[in-house]
C-alpha cells in the first residue's frame, strides 16, 4: 500500500518522479477520467453473454482513482505485475487486470 493515492500525495516529488506528473495534474487528469473508466466497466458488465447478474463475481481492491495511479506508474516505469501489486497492495493478478481497463482510457487523452 505505499504507493496508494492517498500516501503519495503526502510526498509529492515521489509521485512526480513515479508517474511524471505533479499531484495536481493527475488529479484533474483522474477526475476527467474516472467516470470513463467506470463507465466502460459497466459497459462490460451489461454485455448480453454475461454468464452473470451484474454486481457477481469480485470486486476490484483498488479504487478507479488507485488503478489509473497504477497504470500511469505501469506505463512510466515498466515495472513486473509482482512489483505494482506489491507497492499498491495487491496481488500480481490484480495489477495484470488493471492496465488493459485504464490504458485505453488514457490514450484516448
Amino acid at each position: 500500500m505505499i504507493a496508494r493515492l492517498d500516501h503519495l500525495r503526502k510526498h509529492p516529488i515521489v509521485f512526480e518522479h513515479l508517474t511524471g506528473l505533479p499531484v495536481a495534474v493527475f488529479d484533474a487528469l483522474a477526475a476527467d477520467l474516472v467516470p470513463a473508466v467506470e463507465a466502460g466497466h459497466r459497459k462490460s458488465l451489461e454485455r448480453p453473454d454475461r454468464q452473470r447478474a451484474v454486481g457477481g463475481g469480485d470486486n476490484f481492491d483498488l479504487c478507479t482513482a488507485d488503478q489509473l495511479l497504477l497504470t500511469v506508474i505501469g506505463l512510466r516505469r515498466n515495472p513486473t505485475n509482482e512489483v505494482l501489486g506489491f507497492l499498491f497492495g495487491v496481488s500480481d493478478s490484480t495489477a495484470r487486470r488493471v492496465r488493459p481497463r485504464c490504458a485505453p482510457v488514457l490514450e484516448r487523452a
